[in-house]
């Protein structure tokens, strides 16, 4: 066998394609930070009623049925064909 070569090219080669790559490398700089100077205000400041929790399948059923109610215009069937199928 043959004894392994006291310098390696191809390590060589590796190092020296390291140093070049370094050599190219920036620090990365933070974006700089402008402050929006965005006021929120509102004129209508209301308290929003909190729904009562649905606790049985009726209750369920009902507010689907109030919800299809509101949503109706917006739910054209365009496919006749498999409307009956619903």
């Amino acid at each position: 066998m043959n004894p392994a070569p006291k310098e390696d090219k191809f390590e060589q080669f590796a190092r020296q394609a390291q140093l070049a790559n370094n050599a190219n490398l920036v620090q990365p700089q933070p974006i700089p930070f402008v402050k929006n100077p965005c006021a929120l205000s509102a004129d209508n400041l209301t308290a929003q009623p909190v729904k009562p929790d649905m606790s049985t399948k009726d209750e369920l059923y009902a507010a689907l049925a109030e919800m299809r109610e509101q949503y109706k215009p917006f739910l054209r069937e365009l496919l006749e064909g498999i409307a009956g199928e619903v």
